[in-house]
C-alpha cells in the first residue's frame, strides 16, 4: 500500500493511516476514530513530517527545522507539540508517538500510506534543452547530466565562447538551503586548502530569481562513469583501478581534514579532470548533502553558515542506499567513518570490476586478493568502531599492496622456515636416544594415532552438523528473512530498518527450532541491531532469549552464556533494570569462575561488565576493589589488550574522580588515554571521552589552563565522531562550560548548563546528576537559589526512578537540595529532609560533599557540639580551596544561613 506508483513524474498526495487516525495531506486533515478534529497549523506540520519518515527517529533540531525553520525557539515549544498530537490521537502510553532517549521522536506506529490526487504544479517551470538560466542570456543548456532529489545538473554552453558550464538547479524552493550549502562548503575549502582544494572551481550563483541555481566549472571528461564511456570496469587492470580508489582517498581525506563531511560518496560525484601530461587529478562533487563538523572553522574564516545547521543528523533520503553506512540507516548521525564505509563500498566495486555489484553478505568469494579482503572488509566494516577512521590510510593500503605481499610472503616464509628447523632438530634428537626410547616413543605414537583417528572421526561428524547448521541458516534467510522481497510482497526500498528487522524475528524460533545454538546468535545480533535503533524493549527482548537459549544448551557459567551477560549488561542499565538483575549476573559470573578459570576471556569480560554496573548503580567502594582487581587480571594477559585495559582505566578514573581521589584518578585517566590511542589512534572518541573526564579532574586540582587544552581537544575529537546532540559532545561542553564558572564567570557557563540538562528532560535513563549539581552551583552563585531547587528536584526524581530510592546518586542531589533550601531560607523544608536519614558514610570522610552534609546537618542541628563539626568541615573547605574560593564562600553562607534563629 506503501508503493509510490508510477505517474509519469506527476507528483502524488498521500493519505497515511496509522493507529485509528487518517491524515490526508492535500486537505491537511486529520481523523481520529472516523471523525475529523480540529488541530493547530504547528503540530499538524510536525504529525506530517513524522509520518514522512514513519519508523526512523528524528532529532529535535531535524523537526524545528522541519516545522519552525530559521526561528530559535525552546524545546518546550516542541514538547508541546507532541504533547498536543498525543492528546488528540489519545497516545497515552507513547505507542504511536514514541520519545527516544537523548535523540527525540519516532513515529512508532505501523503505519500505510496510499496515493490519491495529483499535487499542484511545482513553482518552477521544467526544464529543458535549449532553455537559457535567469539572468544569464548568453548561456543556453546542452544536456542534462543527472538528477536527483533536491537538484537538476546540466551542462550549458555560451553561444558566441563555446565555453561550458555545470549548472545545478534547485527544483524546489525547498531544495535553495542545499546550493546554499554548496557555496559555503565551497568557500570553507577554497580558503583553507587553496587551489589544492579537491572540488571544482564555483564560478557564481543566482540565488535571486528561480530558477534558483550555482554554476561551476566543467571538467573534461567528466564523473567516473564518463570516463569510462561504456568501457567495463573489469577491463581496466587492477592495479589502475586501485590507483583510482587510492586518489579519491586522498581527495576525500582532504575534506576531512578541514572537517568537512562529504555524505554522498558515489562513482557519479568523483570527477577525473585530465592533465595536460595525460594524468588526472581525482575532483568531489555534488556537496549539497555536505556538512561540517566544527562549526567553529567557519566562524574563525569569517564564512556565514549559509545552508548549514548544527545537526548533522539529517534525513538520508537524498544519498544513495548502496554507500550509506548501516549506522546512518539505524537513524545515528553522520561522522567521517561514514564516508569511509562509502569509500569501502566502492574499493570493492572497483576490485571485482563492477559498479553495479550490490553490496552483499558472501562478497568476500569475490574477491581473491587476501590482502584485498582484509582492507575492503576493514573500510566497510558495519561496526563503525571497528572501521577504519581516516581516508588517508586507505589510499596508502592501497598504494603498498605490492611491498605489503612482499612482506606478507617473507613472513610466511619465515614461519614455515622456523617450523621446518624445529622439525629437524625434533628428528636430530630422536636419532640420538636409546631403544627404550625408542620403544617408549613408539607407544606414545601408536595411542596417539590411534587418538588422531578418533579427532578425525569426531571432525567428520562436527562437518556434517555444520553442514545441516548452514542449511538451517540458509533457509532461515531464503524463506523467512527474505520472502518478502523475493515474492515480491513489499520492496526492499520501501520498508524501514525497524520493519526489516522485525520481520526478521518473527520465524526465528520455528525456523531454526533444531539448531538452537544459531537461533540464539541470531537473537543476540537482533538484539544489538534494535539497540542502534533506540527500541531498547526489543533489544532487551532478544538478548534475554539469546541467553536462555544459551544457559539451557550449555549450562550457567558456560562461555556462550558468559557472552550474552556481557552484552545484556548494558542494556539492562539503559533501560534501568539492572539493580533487579546483578545478583544473577554475579551468580553466574562466579560459576564462570569456578568452570573455566579467572584467566578465561569470557570470564575476564563479564568481571570487568559487573566492576563497571557496580559503579554505575553508585556503589563506589565497591565498584574501585572491583575495577583494581578486573585491570589487575587484564594487565597479566599476553598479548596486552591496549583498549579493553583503556575501558577498564576509563571507568576506575571515573570512579577515583567520584570517590575524590583525584590524584589516582589522574593517573588512572592518563594511562587510558594512553592506551586507546594505541589501540584507535589519539583522536579517538574513547581517547576523549577520557580527556573530558581527565579534564574534569584537572579542574578539580585548580589546574585551569590544562584542564582548558584538555578539554578543548576532547571536544574537538567528539565532533569528529559524533554530533552535536550527542552525550559525547554534551558532556564535553558541561565540563568547558564548569571551567568558565570555575574561571569566574558562572554566568557564561549557564546558558549551556541548562541546556545540557534539558537533553536529559525526556531521556530513558537520566545520567546528568553530577552536571545537574554544577549547574545548582552556578545558579546559588547567581543568587537563585529557588531554580536551583527546581533543577535538583526533577534530578531527585529521574534518580530515584532510575536507580532506586535510596541510591548514591539521588543522596547526592539531595545533599545539594539541602545547600539550595538552606539558602532559600527554607529551613522547615530542609530539616524534614535530613529527618528521612540522608547520610553518605560509604564515601571517604574528607569527600567534597560528606563535608558539606555534614557541616548544613550540624549547623541545623541545635546539639551542643554540633556548631564545631560544621566549624571544622568549613575549615577543611578552607584548607583545600582557600578562604576567598566560591566554594568555601558558599559553604560558610550556608552554615551562618542555618545556624542562624530568624527567617521562617
Amino acid at each position: 500500500m506503501g508503493d509510490r506508483p508510477e505517474a509519469s513524474g506527476v507528483e502524488l498526495r498521500r493519505r497515511w493511516t496509522f493507529a485509528n487516525a487518517v491524515f490526508e495531506e492535500d486537505r491537511h486533515l486529520l481523523s481520529v476514530g472516523g471523525e475529523a478534529v480540529r488541530l493547530e497549523p504547528k503540530p499538524l506540520e510536525l504529525l506530517k513530517h513524522l509520518l514522512s519518515n514513519a519508523g526512523k527517529v528524528q532529532t529535535k533540531d531535524e523537526l524545528f527545522e522541519a516545522v519552525w525553520p530559521g526561528r530559535v525557539l525552546t524545546e518546550n515549544v516542541l514538547t508541546k507539540a507532541i504533547a498536543r498530537l498525543r492528546q488528540v490521537l489519545g497516545d497515552h502510553d507513547q505507542t504511536v508517538i514514541s520519545t527516544e532517549y537523548k535523540y527525540g521522536y519516532r513515529l512508532a506506529a505501523p503505519v500505510q500510506v496510499e496515493w490519491i490526487s495529483p499535487a499542484p504544479e511545482s513553482p518552477f517551470p521544467a526544464l529543458s534543452a535549449g532553455d537559457r538560466p535567469p539572468q544569464r542570456p548568453w548561456w543556453k543548456l546542452e544536456r542534462r547530466l543527472g538528477i536527483g532529489g533536491q537538484g537538476d545538473v546540466w551542462l550549458g554552453v555560451h553561444e558566441k565562447t563555446g565555453e561550458r558550464r555545470v549548472f545545478k538547479f534547485a527544483l524546489r524552493p525547498d531544495a535553495l538551503k542545499a546550493l546554499k550549502r554548496e557555496i559555503t562548503l565551497h568557500r570553507l575549502l577554497r580558503e583553507s586548502l587553496s587551489e589544492l582544494a579537491p572540488i571544482p572551481r564555483l564560478i557564481d550563483w543566482n540565488l535571486e530569481e528561480a530558477p534558483y541555481f550555482v554554476e561551476s566549472e566543467w571538467i573534461e571528461p567528466g564523473s567516473v562513469l564518463d570516463w569510462l564511456d561504456g568501457r567495463e570496469l573489469g577491463a581496466i587492470d587492477l592495479k589502475q583501478r586501485l590507483e583510482l580508489i587510492a586518489a579519491i582517498a586522498e581527495a576525500l581525506a582532504s575534506l576531512h581534514q578541514v572537517g568537512v563531511l562529504h555524505k554522498d560518496l558515489k562513482p557519479a560525484n568523483v570527477l577525473m579532470k585530465i592533465q595536460p601530461d595525460g594524468g588526472y587529478r581525482i575532483l568531489l562533487c555534488d556537496l549539497g548533502s555536505g556538512d561540517v563538523l566544527a562549526p567553529e572553522v567557519l566562524q574563525k574564516l569569517q564564512i556565514t553558515m549559509a545552508g548549514l545547521s548544527l545537526d548533522l543528523q539529517r534525513d538520508p533520503g537524498f544519498a544513495t542506499p548502496l554507500y550509506l553506512a548501516p549506522e546512518i540507516l539505524s537513524g545515528q548521525a553522520p561522522t567521517i567513518k561514514s564516508d569511509i564505509y562509502a569509500l569501502g563500498v566502492m574499493l570493492y566495486q572497483f576490485v571485482v570490476g563492477d559498479l553495479n555489484k550490490p553490496w552483499l553478505p558472501g562478497w568476500e568469494r569475490e574477491v581473491h586478493d587476501e590482502l584485498l579482503r582484509e582492507d575492503i572488509a576493514h573500510f566497510a566494516d558495519g561496526h563503525p568502531e571497528r572501521r577504519a577512521g581516516d581516508a588517508a590510510v586507505i589510499a596508502q593500503a592501497l598504494r603498498t599492496l605490492p611491498a605489503r605481499h612482499q612482506q606478507r610472503e617473507a613472513d610466511a616464509q619465515a614461519k614455515a622456515e622456523a617450523q621446518a628447523a624445529a622439525l629437524a632438530l625434533t628428528r636430530l634428537r630422536a636419532r640420538r636416544n636409546t631403544l627404550g626410547v625408542l620403544m617408549l616413543i613408539l607407544s606414545i605414537g601408536i595411542v596417539l594415532s590411534g587418538w588422531l583417528y578418533w579427532r578425525a572421526e569426531q571432525q567428520r561428524r562436527r562437518a556434517d552438523t555444520a553442514a545441516e547448521q548452514a542449511k538451517a541458516v540458509s533457509d532461515y534467510l531464503s524463506k523467512d528473512l527474505f520472502a518478502p522481497i523475493n515474492d515480491r510482497q513489499e520492496p526492499v526500498m520501501y520498508m524501514s530498518v525497524e520493519q526489516f528487522l522485525r520481520m526478521a524475528a518473527e520465524n526465528i524460533d520455528r525456523r531454526l527450532k533444531a539448531e538452537p545454538a544459531i537461533a540464539a546468535d541470531v537473537h543476540s545480533a537482533l538484539g544489538t541491531s534494535f539497540i542502534q535503533l533506540h527500541l531498547a524493549d526489543d533489544a532487551a527482548r532478544h538478548l534475554r532469549t539469546a541467553l536462555q537459549i544459551s544457559e539451557q544448551l550449555d549450562g550457567l557459567g558456560a562461555n556462550t552464556t558468559l557472552r550474552r551477560r556481557d552484552e545484556l549488561i548494558t542494556m539492562e542499565w539503559v533501560l534501568g533494570q539492572l539493580r533487579s538483575t546483578i545478583n544473577q549476573h554475579d551468580s553466574a559470573f562466579r560459576l564462570g569462575v569456578a568452570r573455566l578459570g579467572a584467566q578465561d576471556p569470557d570470564v575476564r569480560r563479564v568481571q570487568f561488565a559487573l566492576a563497571a554496573a557496580h559503579y554505575w548503580l553508585g556503589e563506589w567502594p565497591l565498584a574501585e576493589q572491583q575495577l583494581k582487581q578486573s585491570l589487575m587480571t587484564e594487565s597479566g594477559q599476553e598479548p596486552l589488550d591496549p583498549e579493553r585495559l583503556g575501558s577498564i582505566e576509563l571507568e576506575l578514573g571515573r570512579c577515583q574522580q567520584d570517590l575524590d581521589q583525584l590524584g589516582d584518578a589522574e593517573r588512572t585517566l592518563t594511562a587510558a588515554i594512553g592506551h586507546f590511542s594505541a589501540a584507535h589512534g589519539d583522536s579517538h572518541i574513547d581517547a576523549a571521552r577520557a580527556r573530558v573526564s581527565l579534564g574534569l579532574v584537572l579542574l578539580g586540582t585548580g589546574r585551569l589552563p590544562e584542564a582548558r587544552q584538555v578539554l578543548n581537544r576532547a571536544l574537538h575529537d567528539s565532533l569528529l565522531w559524533s554530533s552535536e546532540k550527542t552525550w559525547h559532545v554534551l558532556n564535553a561542553r558541561a565540563a568547558l562550560a564548569q571551567l568558565q564558572a570555575e574561571s569566574g564567570d558562572p554566568g557564561a557557563a549557564l546558558p549551556t548548563l541548562l541546556s545540557v540538562v534539558a537533553q536529559n528532560d525526556d531521556a530513558t535513563l537520566d545520567q546528568s546528576g553530577p552536571i545537574r549539581i554544577a549547574l545548582s552551583y552556578v545558579l546559588l552563585r547567581l543568587g537563585q537559589p529557588m531554580a536551583a531547587t527546581q533543577t535538583l528536584q526533577l534530578g531527585i526524581h529521574h534518580a530515584q526512578r532510575d536507580f532506586g530510592q535510596d541510591s548514591l546518586q539521588a543522596r547526592l542531589l539531595n545533599t545539594q537540595l539541602l545547600m539550595s533550601l538552606v539558602l532559600a531560607g527554607d529551613k522547615p523544608a530542609a530539616t524534614e529532609l535530613l529527618r528521612k536519614g540522608l547520610q553518605l558514610d560509604e564515601l571517604p570522610a574528607q569527600h567534597l560533599m560528606r563535608l558539606q552534609l555534614t557541616a548544613l546537618k550540624s549547623a541545623l542541628s541545635a546539639a551542643r557540639g554540633d556548631a564545631e563539626i560544621a566549624a571544622d568541615a568549613v575549615t577543611a573547605y578552607r584548607q583545600r580551596f582557600g578562604a576567598k574560593h566560591w566554594r568555601t564562600q558558599l559553604l560558610e553562607a550556608g552554615v551562618a544561613k542555618a545556624q542562624s534563629r530568624s527567617g521562617p
